[in-house]
């Protein structure tokens, strides 16, 4: 699409892109999106599998393209920031950035690197996050056809995580996203994914937040679901 807003959705795994921003890319059908899926999806030994429904499911978007850069998908084990952000020097430059929040929404350890290491990286280009626990500046309102079909594409594609989240994770028919300063996103990865005691300085988007981060980061690294 000649002129269109270039728009690159960086996440960790494989559903990523549909339960966070699906209904943003639905709803700007005229923009240009690619895709980029930091991890193999391999967490349950259904990493080939997982790549074909992130393929399906980005044909649904409307996604013209897909990246995918093959990190290990192992829980327990950190996504190497200094790889990330060599792979990220392979990446054509958008106009913007969506990616997962410094809490890495229900804190996936995943979702808050790849949050650290795109905030880090792409210093240069405006990043959006979903607004969980903090204020949003920006917001999606869905229709009703574009909600469904979010869900739609959900249930379809990936039915087998659905099974197991759709009780964890609420689908509002609003996208909320907000922009966090590099110092923000990496006071809170030092803080949540590290044995730091002290509690993390640089505060704005979730200084509301601030007395609940120690129980917060007392569960990363037990697997929700």
């Amino acid at each position: 699409m000649a002129n269109a807003i270039k728009n690159m959705v960086i996440t960790a795994h494989p559903d990523d892109e549909t339960l966070f921003f699906g209904g943003t890319i639905l709803s700007r059908p005229n923009e240009d999106w690619t895709v980029v899926c930091l991890t193999d999806g391999n967490a349950d030994g259904r990493g080939d599998e997982r790549m074909a429904e992130l393929e399906e499911a980005c044909e649904l978007l409307g996604v013209e393209s897909v990246i995918k850069a093959g990190f290990k998908d192992t829980y327990n084990e950190n996504l190497d920031q200094r790889l990330l952000k060599k792979f990220f020097t392979t990446l054509p430059v958008p106009d913007q950035i969506f990616t997962h929040g410094p809490l890495g929404e229900y804190g996936h350890p995943h979702h808050i690197q790849t949050s650290y290491a795109v905030h880090s990286f792409f210093t240069e280009v405006p990043v959006w996050h979903p607004a969980i626990n903090c204020f949003a500046s920006k917001r999606e309102v869905l229709t009703k056809e574009q909600y469904n079909r979010k869900l739609e594409i959900l249930a379809k594609v990936y039915d087998q995580e659905l099974i197991r989240f759709s009780r964890f994770i609420h689908f509002p028919s609003e996208e909320l996203y907000t922009q966090s300063s590099l110092a923000e996103v990496e006071a809170l990865a030092h803080y949540l994914l590290s044995k730091e005691v002290n509690e993390p300085k640089d505060l704005d988007n979730y200084l509301a937040f601030k007395d609940h981060l120690s129980l917060f980061r007392s569960s990363i690294y037990d697997r929700a679901f």
